[in-house]
C-alpha cells in the first residue's frame, strides 16, 4: 500500500492503517459463521465482493 501511494495509485489523504482496519474489519464482520448464516450468499461471494469493492475507495483515478 505505501508503494501504491508512493506511485500516485492511492490516495495520500487517508492514514494506510485505518484503510487496512477497516478492510479486515469487513472480512471478520462478513465472514463470521453468523452473518453467513444470515444472509443469502456463498463465502466466495462475500470475498468476491469485499476484494473487488474495499479498496476501490482508497485509490485514485487515473490521469488521461
Amino acid at each position: 500500500m505505501n508503494e501504491g501511494v508512493q506511485k500516485g495509485r492511492i490516495r495520500s489523504d487517508i492514514d494506510l492503517h485505518l484503510i487496512m482496519l477497516v478492510i479486515s474489519r469487513d472480512f471478520e464482520n462478513l465472514l463470521s459463521s453468523e452473518m453467513i448464516s444470515e444472509i443469502p450468499f456463498s463465502f466466495h461471494e462475500i470475498v468476491k465482493v469485499i476484494i473487488t469493492v474495499s479498496p476501490r475507495g482508497s485509490l485514485l483515478k487515473k490521469s488521461a
